[in-house]
């Protein structure tokens, strides 16, 4: 094959050609998702939710009077937790993703719960003549059956009715 000189060989075809394109990203397809019937282990801060600070705990301590222990909220917190289905733990924990007021909204109700038990109590307390009732083990276990008496699960699904911002 002769070789012809530079000045006569036959330029490249540049015009009209596209420049190659970057190899595109593969998008990022979730997982199938699970059968209903899959078990839902909840994570730890949804059977766990955070104690009070120290700031509500002494805005408790105005309202009630005395310290309501936070242990107990944390138990009755719990307590309510459990007692949900599995199936709407999901939901519940998918929209606690998406609002993270939604779990402390449970928080609330216990609270609310155990203000009421303890302010009751109290008051009984004065009219007996006496400053403080102590709350044995015995007494929370009843309180709690009662409580769940009185809350029903489709009562608990209504707690967590996300709140409006």
């Amino acid at each position: 094959m002769p070789s012809t000189p530079p000045a006569q060989q036959v330029p490249k075809a540049t015009t009209g050609k596209r420049p190659p394109t970057r190899k595109r990203k593969k998008i990022r397809r979730s997982p199938q998702p699970r059968p209903r019937s899959a078990r839902f282990i909840p994570p730890w801060t949804m059977t766990h939710p955070e104690p009070l600070s120290l700031r509500d705990m002494r805005k408790l301590r105005i309202e009630t009077g005395f310290l309501i222990p936070v242990s107990e909220i944390a138990r009755v917190c719990q307590m309510m937790l459990r007692r949900m289905e599995p199936g709407w733990q999901v939901d519940h924990f998918l929209e606690f993703q998406i609002k993270p007021r939604a779990l402390s909204l449970l928080q609330k109700e216990a609270e609310r719960f155990i203000i009421k038990r303890f302010t009751s109590a109290n008051n009984f307390a004065e009219r007996a003549g006496r400053t403080t009732v102590e709350v044995w083990d015995l007494q929370r276990a009843d309180e709690l059956r009662q409580m769940f008496k009185q809350l029903g699960i489709s009562a608990l699904k209504a707690l967590a009715v996300p709140e409006k911002f």
